[in-house]
């Protein structure tokens, strides 16, 4: 069963993979993370720079050996770490519990659109439930098996789950160190020298940091990784600071990430716009099944209870107090630990139904069956609803560069170029593309001059935005050359202007 959900899982997201053109994190982050190589280390340092670690541009690297397209080397890895992530839960919620609440919250997280959205984008951020699934499923088996290996692989999939994967799966770190505490009576196994080994373990597996660190690569890594939780220079002033922002920052975003779980979402889901004001959790209700399962599950506190919950708690409150401004991504790292809370309590209904006769039995197993099938079909309709309607959305379309291989394939043709592209557009990506592996014909008598093309998102699809106090560069174009024309106009398919694309003699300064 677990195998169907995960075939079936992996077809999901890998249907109309192209339905997108590239957008502009995939080729900024990912593709462009594969240049820059440490010579000694063979890490592609680049991604530390940005959105992505290595692990992710590794997996791209690989891809990149069997497809040629970019959209497919970015995100069939993205789509193969979204399924297992599907088939890891179900081992997870198998150790954990029991067999049911695997298979019921690999059935969940199969048709969570969510997580579907997030496995058909080329970027790192997959890598978080993923890892949090392994790291924690090994160690409930090092403490179900009371297995000295299982614990050594754990503090290995620790380091590298948190530090090479996405900046946010730094709170697994804590987290853990949360977890060992307060189970640390349950690990009476665990033999001191062994816990020192898987010490030496994780230290060791972060030897490629601390390399590129000294090596000049990493000089402000892990400064950049707080300013994006904090907003603040945390080396600015005494060790304090750092701490500043935690309470102001919760009380702020904390209700935001409440109501983007079973409310509304804020409509920063990646890449994901149309479905904005969707719960990521499907229907508010299952709120009440959460706080339900949490309040029985903290009653019982059993060590599996007490593992998940210490995740869920923690990792809400750790990707709540990091930001001064929230966007759901930031929380997908609890999104194993409140689905096996779910998967658990529908198991628990389908188990009181089995002990009860008569009518109670039928009510259980009926209310199980409604609350199950509710959620999926509710999941599915509105992944369904995604897929009608991403294309004819504007904001969808130009936050998921919609246009810019129209661009690039034009641009192609011309055998002198020299491109100047709006922010967040993956025009040369795409140019480089088509002139290394597309066969395009040139027009007739074509002079072999330089020509400057200058590809801008046009007004119509993006308004007219300030930053320092001067225009865009469409308006700053225009204001420098009022009569200029666009040669080539580019439409969404909702027929608006998407990409205007305009020629010049000489450059011209934005």
């Amino acid at each position: 069963m677990a195998v169907i959900i995960f075939i079936l899982a992996f077809f999901i997201r890998f249907y109309r993979l192209d339905m997108f053109p590239l957008n502009h994190d995939e080729a900024i982050w990912t593709l462009g993370s594969f240049g820059n190589f440490d010579k000694f280390m063979h890490i592609p340092v680049a991604c530390f720079r940005g959105y992505i670690q290595p692990v992710f541009s590794f997996l791209a690297l690989v891809s990149s050996k069997f497809f040629s397209n970019p959209l497919f080397i970015v995100r069939i890895p993205a789509v193969i770490i979204g399924s297992l992530t599907v088939f890891l839960l179900y081992e997870l919620g198998k150790e954990a519990y029991n067999r049911k609440v695997g298979l019921i919250a690999a059935l969940l997280l199969c048709f969570l659109p969510w997580h579907i959205l997030h496995s058909r984008v080329g970027v790192s951020l997959i890598l978080t439930p993923f890892f949090g699934c392994l790291i924690f499923l090994a160690l409930f088996k090092s403490i179900n098996k009371q297995s000295n290996h299982w614990f050594l692989i754990f503090c290995f999939l620790l380091a590298l789950g948190s530090f090479y994967t996405y900046q946010a799966s730094l709170l697994f770190i804590p987290i853990s160190l949360i977890v060992l505490f307060a189970i640390r009576k349950e690990m009476y196994w665990l033999k001191i020298k062994i816990a020192l080994f898987g010490f030496f373990i994780f230290v060791l597996t972060l030897y490629p940091i601390v390399h590129l660190y000294f090596s000049g690569h990493l000089e402000q890594y892990f400064g950049k990784v707080y300013r994006i939780y904090y907003n603040d220079e945390p080396f600015g002033g005494p060790l304090i600071m750092l701490f500043a922002n935690i309470f102001p920052n919760f009380k702020t975003v904390f209700p935001l990430a409440i109501k983007a779980l079973f409310i509304d979402s804020s409509g920063y889901i990646l890449y994901g716009q149309t479905l904005k004001g969707f719960p990521l959790l499907v229907y508010w209700p299952i709120f009440l099944v959460v706080l339900f399962s949490v309040v029985i599950s903290f009653l019982k506190r059993s060590i599996s209870d007490i593992i998940v919950l210490i995740w869920l708690f923690a990792g809400l409150i750790g990707s709540s107090c990091g930001v001064r401004y929230f966007q759901d991504r930031y929380i997908i790292i609890i999104l194993p630990a409140i689905l096996l809370f779910i998967a658990k309590f529908v198991a628990n209904v389908f188990d009181w139904a089995s002990k009860k006769t008569c009518f109670r039995r039928d009510f259980c197993l009926f209310s199980g069956i409604l609350l199950l099938s509710s959620f999926i079909i509710i999941a599915a309709g509105q992944y369904i609803y995604y897929c009608r309607n991403a294309l004819y959305n504007l904001e969808e379309c130009r936050i998921s560069s919609y246009g810019c291989a129209e661009a690039a394939r034009f641009l192609a043709r011309f055998p002198n170029v020299e491109v100047v592209t709006d922010e967040n557009m993956t025009v040369i990506t795409y140019l480089e593309y088509f002139k290394v592996n597309d066969k395009i014909e040139k027009p007739r008598n074509d002079s072999d001059r330089m020509k400057i093309y200058y590809v801008l998102w046009a007004p119509e699809s993006h308004p007219v935005e300030y930053w320092d106090g001067r225009f865009n560069m469409y308006e700053r174009l225009k204001h420098k050359n009022p009569d200029l024309k666009p040669i080539k106009i580019i439409y969404y398919p909702n027929g608006m202007q998407a990409i205007d694309i305009f020629e010049l003699n000489e450059w011209v300064e934005l």
